[in-house]
């Protein structure tokens, strides 16, 4: 896998943590939604507003409001760009704006790597964002002796592939920066390689 860290902002009793490179956004409350109803948006340079009862909205809530918005056709939605952690748990204020993420550490673009040991699979489908535009993907389902299967997805909603176990696909006009995978009837080992372009 590649060696980076994303960065992140604590606003609010939230830590914000990107999920993509080179997609950094602030995070804007504004007032004049209902407690359990707010609003999300992402502008164009992937900027997150949320719409929130002032001093009513919970963390809780904010976080629930922006994980709904996942997954996106694009993967430009505010839950497609950040992941979040209650870290103090209470209500929040608007208005008001995030500082700057930190504590980026550049990616390697010469390729990307995972396998069961680095992302673990589940039944649900799980994001892989790479640093770059991929030319070449290599996808293996390496569990031999099972039923396991690897799913993949270009969306994150459709199953677009299954690999049986000892199948792989291997793609050599990929141009995509993420892929979705997940588990079908249990976690196999498997392996994720990509190339740039």
């Amino acid at each position: 896998m590649s060696a980076y860290t994303y960065p992140s902002v604590l606003f609010q009793g939230i830590t914000f943590t990107t999920k993509q490179w080179g997609k950094f956004p602030t995070i804007t409350y504004t007032a004049g939604a209902t407690a359990g109803s707010e609003v999300v948006t992402v502008d164009s340079s992937h900027n997150i507003t949320v719409q929130i009862a002032s001093t009513v909205s919970t963390t809780a809530q904010v976080i629930s409001a922006i994980q709904a918005t996942s997954p996106s056709v694009d993967g430009n939605s505010a839950g497609d760009l950040v992941s979040m952690q209650n870290t103090t748990p209470g209500v929040v204020t608007a208005p008001a704006t995030s500082s700057a993420m930190t504590g980026a550490v550049a990616p390697n673009t010469l390729g990307y790597y995972t396998d069961q040991s680095l992302t673990p699979l589940t039944g649900t489908f799980q994001t892989l964002y790479f640093q770059f535009n991929a030319k070449w993907m290599l996808l293996a389902n390496d569990d031999t002796a099972g039923t396991n299967k690897v799913v993949w997805s270009w969306d994150g909603i459709n199953n677009h592939g299954i690999l049986a176990p000892g199948q792989a696909v291997t793609i050599d006009t990929l141009n995509a920066n993420v892929i979705y995978l997940k588990d079908q009837n249990g976690a196999p080992a498997y392996r994720l390689s990509t190339k740039p372009l």
